[in-house]
This record gives C-alpha cells, sequence and structure tokens, in this order.
C-alpha cells in the first residue's frame, strides 16, 4: 500500500525561525520545502512540484509580492500566500487585486489558523487540477466529436 500524497508546501522567509516553526507544525500532512530568500525560492520550484508557497512581504532584495510575480508567471498552478509582520497593507491589496494571492496571513499566527489556511489552499489547488483535467477531457471529447463529424459528412458526399 502507497502512502497517501503530501501536498508539497514551500515556506519563504529570511528569518529561518519562521520556517522552522511552519515545518514543525505542518510536516505530518504536506511536504513542507524552506527558503530562505527569493532566489532560493525559485530555485526549489524548479526542482520540485510545489502546490503551495506562503511567503513573506518584506526580505531583502526582493519583496513576497515580487517573487509571487515572478512564480505566478512559471508557475501559475500554485496556489499563492502572502503573510507578513508589519502593516504593509499597499502591497498586500495591490498584490490580491492583481490576482497574485490567494490568502493573506498576518505575524504571528494561530497554530490554528495557519493550519486551516494551507489546508483551504491545498483544496483549491485540487479543485483546479480536477477542473483543468476536466477541460482537457472535454476539449479531447469535442476533437473526437468533430473527427466523427467530418467522417460522417464525407461519407454522405459532404451533405448534411
Amino acid at each position: 500500500m502507497t502512502a497517501p500524497h503530501k501536498p508539497c508546501l514551500l515556506v519563504v522567509d529570511d528569518e529561518p525561525e519562521v520556517c522552522n516553526s511552519v515545518y514543525h507544525l505542518l510536516r505530518h500532512r504536506y511536504h513542507v520545502l524552506r527558503a530562505h530568500g527569493a532566489a532560493e525560492a525559485i530555485e526549489m520550484m524548479a526542482q520540485h512540484e510545489v502546490e503551495i508557497i506562503m511567503t513573506d512581504q518584506r526580505m531583502p532584495l526582493v519583496s513576497g509580492v515580487e517573487m509571487l510575480q515572478k512564480v505566478k508567471s512559471r508557475h501559475p498552478e500554485a496556489i499563492r500566500m502572502l503573510f507578513t509582520g508589519y502593516a504593509d497593507i499597499n502591497s498586500v491589496i495591490a498584490a490580491i487585486n492583481q490576482g497574485h494571492v490567494y490568502r493573506y496571513l498576518t505575524k504571528p499566527w494561530q497554530p490554528e489558523e495557519l493550519e486551516a489556511a494551507v489546508d483551504d489552499a491545498a483544496a483549491e489547488y485540487l479543485r483546479l487540477v480536477e477542473r483543468t483535467d476536466e477541460l482537457t477531457h472535454c476539449r479531447e471529447r469535442i476533437a473526437q466529436l468533430e473527427q466523427e463529424n467530418r467522417q460522417l459528412r464525407a461519407s454522405r458526399g459532404g451533405r448534411p
């Protein structure tokens, strides 16, 4: 019997203790990866199928919003979450309005709040994957029916 699939969560924060606390809280239900900056996170995403990415807003060199914008273009299927301990509300509003963030959390968070938010993100990822699969199946079926329709018309000499 194979073990159930654990969704992959990438936590990005320049404070290692934040990454470690999320890891210890969620490691039993999620495959938790930790990165301490945007460059490391993007490299990890190239190596792993990350379903959920959760990043701090305030980091050196590249903000969380900027990183999520890069991630969205390369990994549009990943569910993106943003957290910050600062009242950087303009960046958060911009990120949400631009469609780059699924959920916003404030630091410090309560463990139950974080677990629920990540669980919601994992459910959203599964919903999107299922929808994509259904659309793919529908497109394949439409193509098959169009081919059958062309063959039927050809067998009738082009008559409807």
